[in-house]
């Protein structure tokens, strides 16, 4: 090999280099050797202090880029990938001049509901309009959640500030993870440096999803059905919620979820016991005066 490097090349080393050690101010970092690297950086994991100890908690992935890269671009495989990715994936742009690091987060394209519609996505750094054009996501990431310098961060308070932020925002975007599956996200506003604030949910559904969204529920609505489950058997007359639930059972082992059929038996039969005549009134109040 000839002694020579792309200055490029060069130019992205000392960016990742000098990204995640103004990370390690407040986050524990676990580089990826270039051998490695398949699409991060890095692994930064949240550092919580308590006063004498520093105490890792969630962890995330990192990208960097020097700041003169203002678009990232996946074609269909990476953005497969993202899409399948476990872990927040956020972009670290690097100002190596100024040694300072402006974070993005990569939700508006990761936890998209509508991402089976594109093929590849270009995401941009800077504000532009967001849109799809033959199979390309084009999106704007938003503001940077956290920006700072070397000098913030030797400040404890601004140490403290990043754990908030960054703890919120991987905390969250774990939660739109396990949504993926049934094209469900949180929608978010923040500005830079702040907590960011819940703005609603986005959710997606068709009717060939309604086995799958069933079985992602499964689990969640067996656990409430515990909390009265047994109260349930042993009311006389059944109480209302009971009869909802037998309801739902039945409803939900008619769709495909096997493990509510010996639920919706049991209730059933409990409820014929002695009821042939069972009925339900429902009312309905539609204002606090009603």
């Amino acid at each position: 090999m000839p002694g020579r490097l792309g200055r490029n090349l060069r130019r992205g080393h000392r960016a990742e280099g000098l990204g995640i050690e103004l990370l390690r101010a407040f986050c524990a970092v676990a580089p990826v050797p270039q051998t490695e690297d398949f699409g991060f950086d890095a692994i930064g994991t949240v550092l919580r202090s308590d006063g004498r100890f520093w105490i890792p908690e969630d962890s995330f992935c990192v990208q960097f880029k020097a700041k003169s890269v203002r678009e990232i671009r996946y074609d269909q495989a990476g953005y497969d990938w993202l899409r399948k990715l476990c872990l927040p994936l956020f972009i670290g742009s690097v100002d190596a001049s100024a040694r300072e690091v402006a974070l993005y987060v990569t939700h508006h394209v990761s936890c998209r509901v509508d991402s089976e519609h594109y093929n590849s996505a270009v995401m941009y750094l800077d504000e532009r309009q967001s849109g799809g054009k033959d199979g390309v996501l084009h999106q704007h990431l938003g503001p940077p959640i956290l920006q700072w310098s070397h000098q913030d961060g030797e400040s404890e308070d601004f140490r403290a500030r990043a754990y908030a932020v960054l703890k919120a925002w991987v905390s969250r975007e774990q939660a739109d993870v396990s949504l993926r599956c049934i094209k469900t996200t949180h929608l978010v506003r923040w500005r830079t440096n702040e907590i960011p604030e819940p703005n609603g949910t986005m959710m997606v559904g068709y009717r060939e999803d309604l086995r799958r969204d069933i079985e992602a529920a499964t689990p969640y609505l067996m656990k409430i059905g515990a909390h009265f489950l047994e109260k349930t058997l042993t009311a006389d007359p059944p109480t209302v919620e009971a009869i909802t639930f037998m309801l739902l059972a039945m409803w939900l082992h008619e769709n495909g979820a096997d493990s509510f059929k010996q639920v919706a038996q049991v209730l059933a039969s409990k409820f014929l016991q002695g009821h042939n005549d069972l009925s339900m009134h429902l009312q309905l109040k539609v204002g606090p005066d009603t």
